[in-house]
């Protein structure tokens, strides 16, 4: 048995999906510009920074496990890398995807 609840005040099912739904929409937000922020500040870094850069290091750690799989199928064109900016799209789109989605469900 679960505890007694005064009154009517027990939250409902739907109730507590719509606090999930509200927790999470603002995660998946910040988690998308974060991305999108880290992927540029690694590319900025890769020009002006040595690749042993403890920043750089840092940074490229976060990074070049969401870059290496595009970087396999994506080849660079005349030594210029379009894998960074190929993530920073499939990050926006699909979370703007999942975020249309959780908002309809609010």
């Amino acid at each position: 048995m679960g505890p007694d609840w005064p009154g009517d005040f027990r939250p409902k099912i739907g109730e507590i999906v719509l606090m999930v739904i509200a927790f999470f929409i603002p995660v998946i937000s910040f988690l998308m510009n974060a991305i999108t922020i880290l992927v540029i500040i690694d590319t900025f870094m890769s020009y002006f920074l040595n690749p042993y850069h403890p920043a750089r290091e840092f940074v490229d750690r976060l990074v070049n496990p969401m870059l290496n799989p595009l970087r396999r199928v994506i080849p660079p064109l005349q030594s210029l890398d379009f894998s960074p900016f190929v993530l920073i799209l499939i990050v926006q789109i699909l979370g703007t995807i999942v975020l249309n989605f959780l908002y309809r469900l609010r």
